[in-house]
């Protein structure tokens, strides 16, 4: 860690994609139909090329630093990824992880809790089983997210639910919020957007295809978001902020205008890495560089990191990521 370092120009979170597959078949997301390539699979970084960047993250961020362990798929598929947790944790990193709750059970949550997992984010989209698991695409799901939440709990591992506001559930969100302030379950709501690894036209809500995601009234679907203003501000553990709960509103109104409130700022505090070592804050603008040919304290603070910031500025491209992940205060 160099004790010189102006950390108000270090990211601010560090999200390393680490699985490129999945088991699941969800409606919003397919990367379960990439097809396995051995080439592109032998490019991807191992678990020790992956410590060894935490090495180098951890001498250009403070201690505290998150550190989210994700990718296309289900992070808890990745073979030695308690290794790599455990690694994260004992570098002062805070590790975190989102799960589809399918493979946790009793051994894998208290794996997660000895390795010093921090925080675990679980999909949950109804309380209705059927509607559930068809979003997921595999039957059973329901009932293993809420065999997941048990084995969480058991271990005193940290969770909150997240939760896609799409037509299929539309009617079943505030039952599912009800049940979350009953178990003491934080909840975080994403508006749908266009499915993940599907190269789609910006009128792919309009698209028949595509209608069973996007909610069909959005009169209906802001009265739902006035609703869940109402429960956060009386004390509902919602934990979106009112201000992305409101941009929710009107992008559902209308999905193809930019929703931002100042410039985006993605390319200052996101250290996005992909499965192959290459650091991407923002897909729309591309690749920044490869961590196997440069070291990351160079890449950062680059002065093509610079220029790309500067891109990233000046963006007015309709962007989900800012209404979602990257949404900011």
């Amino acid at each position: 860690m160099d004790h010189n370092l102006d950390y108000s120009k270090s990211p601010k979170v560090c999200s390393i994609q680490i699985v490129n597959t999945c088991f699941m078949k969800c409606k919003m997301c397919y990367s379960w139909q990439k097809q396995k390539d051995s080439k592109r699979m032998d490019k991807e970084l191992n678990i020790a090329e992956w410590e060894s960047f935490l090495d180098s993250l951890r001498e250009i961020t403070p201690a505290g630093t998150p550190v989210s362990f994700t990718g296309g798929g289900e992070p808890l598929y990745r073979e030695g990824i308690f290794e790599l947790i455990e690694y994260a944790t004992k570098k002062g990193f805070i590790a975190q992880l989102p799960s589809n709750g399918y493979l946790i059970d009793q051994d894998i949550a208290k794996r997660l809790a000895d390795a010093g997992l921090c925080g675990l984010t679980l999909s949950l989209d109804s309380l209705n089983e059927k509607t559930h698991d068809f979003l997921r695409g595999v039957d059973g799901t329901f009932l293993r997210v809420m065999k997941a939440i048990g084995y969480l709990r058991r271990n005193k591992i940290g969770f909150s639910l997240m939760t896609t506001i799409m037509e299929k559930n539309l009617n079943d969100i505030l039952e599912l919020v009800d049940w979350a302030k009953k178990e003491r379950i934080g909840i975080r709501f994403q508006a749908v957007s266009r499915p993940f690894d599907k190269d789609l036209a910006c009128d792919w809500h309009e698209q028949d295809e595509w209608k069973f995601l996007w909610p069909q009234d959005n009169v209906k679907a802001a009265r739902l978001i006035d609703e869940l203003i109402s429960l956060k501000n009386s004390g509902y553990e919602i934990l979106n902020p009112v201000g992305q709960l409101e941009i929710f509103k009107a992008y559902f109104e209308k999905p193809r205008r930019p929703y931002r409130l100042r410039r985006c700022n993605v390319g200052d505090y996101l250290m996005n890495m992909d499965i192959f070592g290459n650091l991407n804050p923002c897909y729309s603008i591309g690749i920044w560089g490869n961590i196997k040919e440069t070291k990351i304290r160079d890449l950062w603070f680059s002065q093509k990191a610079q220029a790309f910031r500067e891109e990233i500025y000046n963006c007015q491209k309709p962007c989900h990521h800012l209404i979602n992940c990257f949404y900011e205060e």
